[in-house]
């Protein structure tokens, strides 16, 4: 009889655990959710690693410590010196989002931001310019950005180029290659992503 209750007993807990490991892995629309949840849950039913990890992050999600915890992209993960990507998250939600530098020059940079939002599901991209010689002087104006670049050797061209191997290649293709194999650039799930009028518009 003992066993036959031990055996019930287990066979519950068995359905239970599968039940709560089923609707996680589908709450999970797109590798962006896959990513925020594998450094912030402490109980991963899932069995994802830590984002922390893949990106090779000397730090980790830690929101007792800090309101908003960034993750630094190891280097050798980069094509070039002068780029830098960085994760910020926060608990609850409320933000998750991924910034890459690129240094153009002494005190001058190219920003471009991939901000995730979890209500829609929607990735934004905005791009601007940065010179931090004095004052910081923010360019966001397409035609004015296109023009910055233009001084310093770039085009149209290679913003485009850098802004898809940030978000193809550094992002979501070490994502998918260390992370999760359950999407892939041509199934990126439930997923809008809008660009940056300096894009779209030329």
């Amino acid at each position: 009889m003992k066993k036959k209750v031990l055996l019930m007993l287990g066979l519950v807990i068995v359905v239970v655990l599968s039940g709560y490991w089923f609707s996680v892995y589908r709450s999970l629309k797109n590798p962006f959710d896959e990513m925020y949840y594998s450094e912030t849950e402490s109980i991963n039913i899932v069995g994802l690693p830590k984002l922390s990890d893949v990106v090779g992050s000397k730090s980790h999600y830690d929101p007792v410590e800090q309101d908003v915890s960034i993750l630094t992209y190891d280097k050798d993960y980069l094509d070039d010196n002068e780029e830098f990507l960085s994760i910020y998250l926060t608990e609850q939600k409320s933000y998750f989002s991924f910034l890459y530098r690129y240094q153009l020059a002494d005190n001058v940079f190219l920003t471009v931001s991939y901000s995730y939002n979890f209500n829609d599901r929607s990735l934004i991209q905005e791009i601007s310019t940065a010179d931090q010689t004095g004052t910081e002087d923010i360019v966001d104006n397409p035609d004015e950005i296109i023009t910055q670049l233009a001084s310093y050797g770039k085009d149209l061209d290679w913003l485009q180029t850098t802004c898809q191997t940030v978000l193809e290649d550094d992002i979501l293709g070490l994502w998918f290659k260390k992370g999760s194999h359950r999407y892939s650039l041509d199934n990126l799930g439930d997923l809008t992503i809008t660009y940056d009028d300096v894009l779209s518009d030329n």
